[in-house]
C-alpha cells in the first residue's frame, strides 16, 4: 500500500481484517498488528516531520491505543499495536477513522496529504510466544532503558515449525541452566509475507552492550552454541538480521 496516511494508513488493512472477525475469536496471547513504513533517505526529513506532528495530535486527542514505534538501520519504521484478537480490529478501525477525521476538522491536519508519496508500507499480524521467549526476570514489559534492538527474521522451511520450536526451546532450556541474563522475545507471523516467519527480538542499552555480552557467552560456551545452532539453522529456509531503536517520542503509551 502506498500513500494513505502514514502510520494512520490503517484503514485499508483494518477493513480487510475486519471481515475475518469470525476467525480466532478466542482470547489470544499477546498479538500485534505491525505496520512497516519503508522510507527513502531523501524523504526521511519530511516523513519524520509529518509523523512528529501526527504523534503530537495523538496526545492532544488522548489516543487510548498503545503504539510502539521502532526504526531500523535501513530507514524502515515499525509501528506495533497490541490487539486481543481479530474481532477487536473493528473497534480499532473505528477509533482511527474517528481520529483521522478529528485531526482534519479540528487541526487542519490531513494525513493523506501530509504523507503522500513519503513511504511504501506493508502489514502483518504477529503473536508473542511465551514458551519460546526467554526472560531471566520480568516479561511482557516495554524497556525504555534498552532502546537498542536487533531482530532476526527467520523464514522457516515449510512443515518444520515444530522442529524449529524445539530448536528454540533448547536455547531457552540452556540459558535457564546457565542462569544467563541475556534475554529475547519470539514472535510468530500469523498474517504477512513469507510465512511461516519467526521474529526473534533482543534488546540492550546499546549495540556495544549487546555485542559484549554475546562475546562473553560465546567465549565461554562456544562448543555448546555451535551444536545448538546446527539444530536451529537446519530448519531455516533463510534469515536476515536488522538493527534498530525503540522511539519513545513517537510511541503512544497511554496511562493505565
Amino acid at each position: 500500500m502506498k500513500k494513505a496516511v502514514g502510520f494512520i494508513a490503517l484503514f485499508i488493512l483494518f477493513a480487510g481484517l475486519s471481515s475475518m472477525s469470525s476467525y480466532a475469536q478466542e482470547e489470544a496471547p499477546a498479538r500485534f498488528i505491525v505496520f512497516e513504513d519503508f522510507v527513502s533517505p531523501s524523504d526521511m526529513p519530511a516523513y519524520w516531520e509529518a509523523q512528529t506532528e501526527a504523534c503530537e495530535l495523538w496526545a492532544k486527542h488522548k489516543l487510548d491505543i498503545p503504539v510502539y514505534a521502532y526504526l531500523n538501520d535501513e530507514n524502515v519504521f515499525y509501528w506495533v499495536i497490541p490487539i486481543k484478537n481479530f474481532a477487536s480490529i473493528d473497534d480499532l478501525y473505528a477509533k482511527f477513522m474517528g481520529l483521522h477525521q478529528a485531526m482534519i476538522d479540528e487541526d487542519d491536519f490531513n494525513a493523506d496529504e501530509a504523507f503522500a508519496d513519503l513511504y511504501t508500507g506493508r502489514q502483518s499480524v504477529i503473536q508473542w510466544d511465551k514458551e519460546l521467549s526467554y526472560h531471566a526476570a520480568k516479561t511482557g514489559e516495554e524497556q525504555p532503558d534498552k532502546p537498542f534492538a536487533e531482530w532476526m527474521f527467520c523464514q522457516v522451511r515449510a512443515g518444520h515449525e515444530q522442529d524449529f520450536d524445539a530448536a528454540i526451546k533448547a536455547y531457552v532450556d540452556y540459558y535457564k541452566n546457565i542462569g544467563s541474563d541475556y534475554e529475547w522475545d519470539v514472535y510468530k507471523t500469523l498474517l504477512g509475507p513469507d510465512t511461516p516467519t519467526y521474529i526473534i527480538m533482543v534488546r540492550a542499552e546499546d549495540e556495544v552492550a549487546m555485542r559484549t555480552i554475546e562475546k562473553e557467552l560465546n567465549d565461554k560456551y562456544k562448543d555448546d552454541f555451535e551444536e545448538l545452532w546446527q539444530q536451529f539453522s537446519k530448519q531455516l529456509r533463510s534469515y536476515e538480521t536488522k538493527k534498530g531503536w525503540f522511539l519513545p517520542k513517537l510511541s503512544n503509551m497511554p496511562a493505565d
